[in-house]
């Protein structure tokens, strides 16, 4: 009967060794699937930080185009308005021209009916 219990022991022994062995390997597992949750972590924050940091760099880019868009729009709006008055002046100094050539001419005959008298 010593001999049955030794045996009996010997076999829950094992099965204790054999149960510590695979708790070691699952906690190693347990332990490796933590770091690599926490590294995942890690580069899901390193990646959502990048995605914000480039839509940070994209809505000022967004925001420049805008300011340019309007200082050419201004740009143009000013370019009208020089068109518009250069042709104003144009025109003012194409009255003054034909002002002068008949302000001109009525001397000129003005001259000629003198000389005529």
């Amino acid at each position: 009967s010593l001999q049955g219990f030794a045996a009996e022991y010997q076999k829950l022994q094992e099965s204790l060794q054999t149960a510590m062995k695979s708790e070691s390997k699952f906690l190693s597992r347990c332990r490796e699937a933590v770091g690599k949750k926490k590294d995942m972590r890690k580069k899901i924050a390193e990646g959502e930080h990048a995605i914000q940091k480039h839509r940070e760099i994209l809505h000022n880019t967004i925001k420049e185009m805008d300011k340019t868009k309007e200082r050419i729009t201004s740009t143009e709006e000013e370019k009208k308005q020089k068109e518009d008055q250069i042709e104003d002046l144009r025109e003012k100094l194409l009255k003054c021209d034909d002002n002068i050539a008949t302000t001109s001419a009525n001397i000129d005959q003005r001259q000629k009916e003198k000389i005529a008298k």
